[in-house]
């Protein structure tokens, strides 16, 4: 690892045994270890309390976005929130950990679909992180990761909203 690579993984990233510098590793949903660590946040709780915090999570980004940094929440974490619940519907199956994952979560965060008023908040909070000139959406160093990530957020749009039309998107880890 470089000199500088070195210096932008203490500054902005961890750096994970055999991966280097680690911060963001695609556009994929939960390909950010913000996202890998919300994740295993939401495992370590009992399913209710899950809800509670995916609601919390959600809520905070579709109501309050301009408190999201005050209180710790960065897109990429509101996004891996939005993935949960679409992973809990019929069409976000793409979006459930393979065997391959090493950075899987012990238990998956929703054992059942999402609550309706659920899924309507994470539309609502996808809305806002995923909009074109977001932080999120801004973040990307290459055009075609920003392009990337633009589909990836159309794509959980109709995830959520039952829309069956897959164009090759997917929300994993883009490993």
């Amino acid at each position: 690892m470089s000199l500088l690579v070195a210096l932008r993984c203490s500054i902005n990233h961890r750096v994970r045994a055999g991966r280097g510098c680690v911060g963001t590793w695609g556009t994929g949903v939960f390909a950010s270890d913000y996202a890998q660590d919300y994740l295993d946040e939401l495992a370590e709780l009992p399913e209710q309390q899950r809800l509670a915090e995916l609601t919390r999570t959600l809520g905070i980004a579709a109501e309050e976005p301009a408190s999201m940094r005050d209180q710790g929440l960065f897109g990429a974490i509101v996004l891996a929130a939005v993935g949960v619940v679409a992973a809990s519907l019929p069409l976000g199956s793409d979006l459930l950990p393979d065997e391959e994952n090493e950075f899987e979560p012990q238990g998956w965060p929703l054992s059942q679909s999402a609550p309706v008023p659920l899924v309507a908040l994470a539309r609502r909070a996808l809305a806002v992180v995923g909009a074109p000139g977001s932080e999120w959406r801004n973040g990307w160093v290459s055009e075609s990761d920003g392009i990337e990530a633009g589909r990836t957020v159309q794509w959980l749009d109709r995830v959520l909203t039952g829309e069956h039309k897959h164009d090759g998107v997917t929300g994993g880890t883009d490993q």
